[in-house]
């Protein structure tokens, strides 16, 4: 899938404090950056395309996967929570589900992870799909049918918790 470049760039607003980039805080990410390497080659896989969005933790990239041409979100978490981070083995149980499985269709998948390290520290990226589609962020007229949404959360929902993972907040956890 090609590229192309929107006329407005609606990222702008979503911006994290300058501070934030500090030992221990965010790593810095340039529209065009490479990150990781295929092996077979060595040559990079991944290059960032677009800034998607910024969380407390994290700063989510849009990126193509040069090794078989897709879009993948890249969510680089901040380096404090490598090492402490529960969210790739979670995502990586519910990666490893069938895909005929009831509500799988509806949470996110882990498609790669890796460390990166920066002037900030060790950052664990996670690959993964791209939630909402390029083209339908652009060309979408009206909100999708809010009954078609609700239903799938909840699919996805009682998915999650069918294999003892919970939400709350801003974070997922094993249930113990």
């Amino acid at each position: 899938m090609e590229f192309k470049e929107p006329d407005e760039f609606w990222w702008e607003f979503s911006t994290e404090r300058l501070s934030s980039y500090k030992p221990g805080g965010f790593h810095p990410v340039h529209i065009g950056d490479l990150f990781s390497k295929i092996q077979a080659t060595g040559r990079p896989r991944y290059k960032i395309l677009a800034k998607l969005g910024t969380g407390s933790y994290s700063t989510v990239w849009l990126a193509t996967d040069m090794l078989i041409n897709r879009l993948v979100a890249l969510k680089i978490i901040v380096a404090r929570l490598t090492g402490h981070n529960k969210e790739i083995p979670i995502l990586d149980r519910l990666s490893r589900c069938e895909p005929g499985t009831a509500g799988v269709a509806h949470i996110i998948r882990l498609l790669d992870s890796f460390q990166v390290e920066g002037p900030n520290g060790v950052h664990e990226v996670l690959v993964t799909e791209v939630v909402i589609g390029w083209n339908e962020l652009y060309e979408a007229e009206a909100a999708p049918p809010v009954r078609k949404v609700a239903t799938e959360l909840a699919l996805g929902l009682k998915h999650i918790h069918s294999l003892q993972i919970v939400h709350g907040g801003e974070s997922l956890s094993f249930l113990q």
